[in-house]
């Protein structure tokens, strides 16, 4: 089967949590291993966007990167003992479901969250105090190269939201703890409820948008520099939390991207910090967000 990328024009904002996001100059779907490796040579490492759950993705109306999904991948889920065995484009509602089912907790701390694993890993995603790097055993990576290698768990540098794996994450096979279902299934529940109670789940956003600063919360500087419900278009900042960026309605692009730049200024400004981006912003063809 000859790798093709999909026709010009496919537009990616189906594809993103936060309902924005417009057209790239290339994009791949493949739909096995073999097509990935394929695929990796003839990449940019520097233009290249890997596009999953799309939950912490901020897509322009068009970017000159090429973006390649992973939705036609294989979505595999194999448990043996306490290891649960997946593949980077199974979503997490899944692997929480299963490891529930099958009495392995630990990371019910993401449970809620609309991610497929491969972006829960890249970014080392966490919440409360607990990382998902913490839990795996190993990990597997197609190369630049179109080579594929497998690290421990112990051999990537799991930091504050990235890590040091480079290229596609292809499977990832996770240490979890045996427990008692019930006990899963009421953490589950209230890790749920706890995102509920305060994070605005009823608008697209994505999530946290911006990094906490060492030593303190970059959605208490935002509330106290009054921003709270501050709106531009149809992007606005969350009145139930302030680190949070939703989408009220037709919120674009440059939207999200002044509205954040305000953020940045207003919080800089009043403390003398400026906010890191935890979501990946693609800047536009013709460029542009060069504060990411």
């Amino acid at each position: 089967m000859s790798l093709t990328p999909l026709p010009p024009g496919a537009s990616l904002s189906s594809y993103s949590h936060l309902r924005v996001g417009g057209t790239a100059a290339t994009i791949y779907a493949p739909a096995n291993l073999e097509e990935m490796q394929r695929l990796m040579p003839r990449l940019d490492p520097e233009n290249t966007v890997f596009l999953g759950g799309g939950s912490n993705l901020l897509l322009p109306p068009h970017t000159a990167c090429t973006v390649v999904l992973d939705h036609n991948m294989p979505s595999t889920l194999v448990i043996e003992g306490n290891l649960l065995y997946a593949s980077s484009s199974c979503p997490i509602s899944r692997i929480i479901a299963h490891s529930m089912e099958a009495g392995l907790g630990g990371i019910e701390f993401v449970a809620g969250l609309p991610a497929h694993l491969g972006g829960l890993l890249s970014m080392n995603a966490g919440a409360w105090g607990k990382r998902i790097g913490a839990f795996v055993r190993e990990v597997s990576v197609i190369g630049w190269d179109g080579k594929q290698q497998t690290l421990s768990g112990d051999e990537v540098e799991w930091g504050y939201r990235r890590t040091s794996l480079r290229g596609f994450i292809v499977t990832a096979t996770l240490a979890l703890e045996p427990t008692d279902p019930v006990a899963i299934r009421e953490a589950v529940e209230q890790s749920v409820a706890r995102r509920r109670s305060q994070h605005p789940m009823d608008l697209p956003s994505l999530g946290c948008f911006f990094k906490n600063p060492e030593g303190d919360s970059a959605g208490k500087l935002i509330d106290e520099s009054g921003l709270k419900g501050l709106r531009v278009g149809d992007a606005q900042v969350s009145d139930k939390h302030a680190n949070f960026i939703v989408n009220v309605g037709e919120a674009s692009y440059a939207d999200m991207i002044e509205l954040a730049d305000r953020i940045r200024r207003v919080v800089h400004e009043r403390t003398g910090i400026w906010l890191e981006p935890e979501v990946r912003i693609i800047p536009p063809a013709g460029g542009g967000a060069s504060w990411n």
